[in-house]
């Protein structure tokens, strides 16, 4: 069990009393009437009362509730202690049995009391040692020696009165148990020579570190002991005679050593060993060329490795190994399907805005470099990019970039350079800083890291295109020399270089693309022209043309749908692929339009329109909304509109009581903003060929109506659809009888369509609601 106390001496091995004549060895002797009991609890939680006959002091906080505020004191007799302060027997313990459940918040103490100031204080708080549900048996118990506290200083009073209780506060909350077994106070001879405490260790460089400890006696010298850590301690010290703090020298750079001390008393000897106490090493400087690609790194998923003196701080963030992670390697970025390799990556998870995670690298020494540069590649991917810094010896801040996103988790990795010439013969350590926009920031990727020359003619970085259009685009790129003329090379994806089209001695930043095809992958590749010394090539950058608006886009441009007989008989593929948004005015139901197409329909004779949207095989458009308009362009008024009324996520809408020969538009678009094709067809269900006798004896009354509908047919009425003058749906019933009554006093006077289907027939007649 862990020990604490207040005092500057913090343990004492319980066997150690045996080697000295006790003058104090008292037990408790529960149980003891002598021993009292206060505080504030629930009775029915105290399982075992040493003051009234148990033999342990047990108390069960989860029988007592989660609205039971508990605190309890268990104090002893008055115990004298003159007698072993005066055999010079100053240290005393309190030792016995203990199991315990501890939960966050509550305290179950040791305590002493101070009898000239009338007031208590820790001696020994106890950790949790089990995950005991049960405090009825005391079963599984372990031993315990308090830490010592020392009386060589005590008044007679102090001495005279003094007494040890056992406190316990749960924090007003729902806690376990424990159970404390029958104690023994103990006094014991303090040793000659006083271990020291509290090892410490500072001041660490690769090389060195300062040692340091508490001195609990009055010895002015020490041995040291320097092992590996987790290496066994010989007992031979390293460094005879040294002084508070010791500076350890000639130590291996990121290693972890133990360190153990002991007090040289001079003629009462030396005391125990005390320790260990661990610290690492810091890092060499690198003084060459460095370059870091994470390769070796360790790499896992769920929590940071520190490797290669490279440190991380902050929120979710890990080495990751992970298919197109590494550009060295010609990948394309953090996608699956591509290859292998290491990167820094900080992760979009739950999280709050302006969350920090910072990467560190070790100390570099620039001495080696004429003109040191850094470069790294980044990727930055998500719906809220947040702010990427880069800051030398974590304070000077000398590249930003925020809000930058690239189109997808596979578009290319970006390259950074920045000129470090002003830091040239310094040593310097780097920080990559990730900070998030709000809370569910992008994702942040770094990888391929060079303290390195920047070259006679310096490639550019940061390609671009924007302006993209269906045949033309703006290719952009940063200039991280003095070149005035590039060379691009351009073609289809996936452009394998020296197959496409090359254009040398281009002067215009940003350079504009024209006779493009639409709905195409291109990609480009950079190269500057310094006058005689060309750069590396850079790229590829990939972007894709527009797809051209289709015909239908607005509603002067509707593609008609023709009326079948017979359900769907003519279906029509379209797509909102290059669609716009319409400026008619929001529909009734579903999200709001975006990208969507255009429909006609002519009535037919029978004054019934169905029209449904349906699934093409392949398509990411899963989620239709339709909505119907009569009137003309640019003066449209909703009918009806429609979210999932058709097969699964597809939208069907069916218009009754229309006028013969009126045109209706078809507005259609995906719910989610996908563009892909859909199929869409339009039927009228009286046309549909039907028994003769089907509605022979069928029969409605009365008409007009003031509440009740009766209906009355030879086979069961299975469906029952009321509209209005406008064609919007009011009232449904299934009743699956010859016959129903459809209630309509809820419906307001005027003209109304019912729809009647028995079978696969369907008749529609004209009501009127007084």
């Amino acid at each position: 069990m862990k020990k604490t106390t207040l005092f500057l001496i913090f343990s004492i091995l319980a066997s150690a009393l045996s080697s000295y004549a006790q003058t104090l060895n008292q037990g408790a002797s529960w149980p003891n009437s002598d021993w009292t009991l206060t505080g504030t609890y629930n009775v029915s939680a105290l399982l075992s009362d040493p003051t009234v006959g148990d033999a342990t002091f047990s108390f069960d906080d989860d029988a007592a509730g989660s609205s039971s505020n508990d605190d309890l004191q268990l104090t002893s007799p008055i115990i004298d202690l003159t007698a072993a302060r005066d055999a010079g027997e100053t240290w005393i313990t309190v030792s016995g049995d203990i199991v315990y459940r501890a939960l966050t918040g509550e305290v179950l103490a040791i305590e002493v009391y101070d009898a000239d100031a009338m007031t208590w204080s820790v001696l020994e708080t106890f950790t949790g040692n089990s995950t005991n549900t049960d405090f009825q048996t005391c079963a599984n118990v372990e031993a315990y020696t308090s830490a010592v506290f020392d009386i060589s200083g005590y008044t007679a009073t102090q001495l005279s009165g003094f007494q040890y209780r056992f406190s316990y506060d749960d924090d007003d909350a729902w806690k376990w148990g424990w159970c404390i077994g029958s104690p023994t106070i103990a006094s014991q001879t303090p040793p000659a020579c006083l271990d020291p405490s509290m090892l410490t260790a500072g001041n660490i460089t690769d090389t060195t570190a300062d040692l340091s400890w508490t001195e609990n006696g009055t010895a002015t010298a020490w041995d040291i002991e320097i092992v590996d850590s987790g290496a066994t301690a010989t007992g031979n010290p390293t460094a005879n005679g040294v002084t508070n703090p010791y500076t350890a020298m000639s130590l291996t750079a990121v290693t972890a050593y133990d360190f153990y001390v002991r007090a040289d008393c001079g003629v009462d000897g030396t005391s125990e060993w005390v320790g260990p106490f661990t610290f690492t090493t810091e890092c060499d400087a690198i003084t060459a060329e460095y370059i870091e690609d994470f390769e070796t790194f360790t790499t896992q998923t769920s929590a940071f490795v520190e490797e290669n003196c490279w440190s991380a701080t902050g929120g979710s963030y890990y080495w990751e190994s992970a298919p197109g992670t590494d550009v060295g390697s010609g990948s394309t970025g953090p996608d699956p399907s591509i290859t292998t390799g290491n990167y820094f990556y900080v992760e979009a998870t739950s999280g709050s805005a302006g969350d920090v995670t910072d990467l560190v690298s070790p100390l570099v020494d620039l001495a080696a470099l004429a003109t040191p540069t850094l470069m790294f590649n980044y990727h930055m991917y998500g719906s809220a990019i947040g702010t990427l810094d880069v800051l030398v010896n974590g304070t000077t801040n000398v590249w930003s970039l925020s809000g930058e996103q690239q189109a997808d988790a596979v578009t290319p990795w970006d390259l950074a350079v920045i000129d470090l010439s002003s830091y040239a013969g310094q040593t310097v350590s780097i920080t990559f800083r990730a900070t998030r926009a709000d809370s569910y920031a992008g994702d942040i990727a770094i990888d391929n890291v060079a303290f390195t020359e920047l070259p006679t003619c310096p490639f550019p970085t940061g390609l671009t295109a924007t302006n993209v259009a269906e045949t033309t685009a703006d290719l952009s790129w940063v200039e991280n020399g003095t070149a005035t003329m590039w060379n691009i090379e351009w073609g289809v994806a996936p452009l394998t270089q020296g197959t496409g089209t090359l254009i040398t001695g281009a002067t215009s930043n940003p350079l504009s693309l024209t006779a493009l095809t639409p709905s195409t992958t291109y990609e480009y590749y950079v190269q500057a022209d310094c006058g005689g010394d060309a750069s590396d090539w850079t790229g590829p950058y990939s972007f894709t043309t527009m797809t051209p608006a289709p015909a239908n886009d607005d509603a002067s441009g509707a593609i008609a749908l023709s009326v079948g007989d017979t359900l769907c008989e003519t279906q029509v593929t379209a797509s909102t692929a290059g669609a716009t948004t319409s400026i008619e005015a929001d529909a009734d139901c579903g999200s709001t339009p975006g990208t969507d197409v255009w429909f006609s329909v002519t009535v037919p004779v029978t004054g019934e329109v169905n029209i449904e949207i349906s699934s093409v095989d392949g398509s990411v458009f899963g989620d239709s909304v339709m909505a119907v308009y009569s009137g003309t362009v640019g003066a449209l008024v909703e009918i009806d509109c429609n979210d999932d009324g058709g097969d699964g996520l597809y939208s069907m809408i069916e218009l009754v009581g229309l006028t013969e020969g009126d045109v209706i538009y078809v507005r259609v678009w995906e719910y989610g903003y996908d563009e892909d094709e859909f199929s869409i067809c339009a039927w009228s269900p009286t046309s549909l060929s039907v028994a003769d006798n089907t509605f022979e004896s069928f029969n409605y009354y009365p008409n007009p109506v003031n509440d009740n509908l009766t209906l009355k047919a030879q086979k069961d009425i299975e469906n029952i659809a009321v509209y209005n003058m406008l064609g919007q749906e009011v009232l449904r019933t299934a009743p699956n009888a010859v016959n129903t009554e459809v209630n309509m006093s809820a419906l307001q006077a005027g003209a109304y369509f019912v729809k009647v289907t028995i079978g696969d027939a369907t008749e529609t007649v004209k009501v009127i609601k007084k």
